[in-house]
């Protein structure tokens, strides 16, 4: 479980900062 999160950690945190500023700006 703590391998699973530590792969899927980075990927959320990258989609979450693609996707946020967008939004934000709007």
């Amino acid at each position: 479980m703590t391998a699973l999160l530590r792969v899927i950690s980075p990927v959320v945190i990258s989609v979450v900062v693609i996707i946020i500023p967008p939004r934000g700006c709007t």
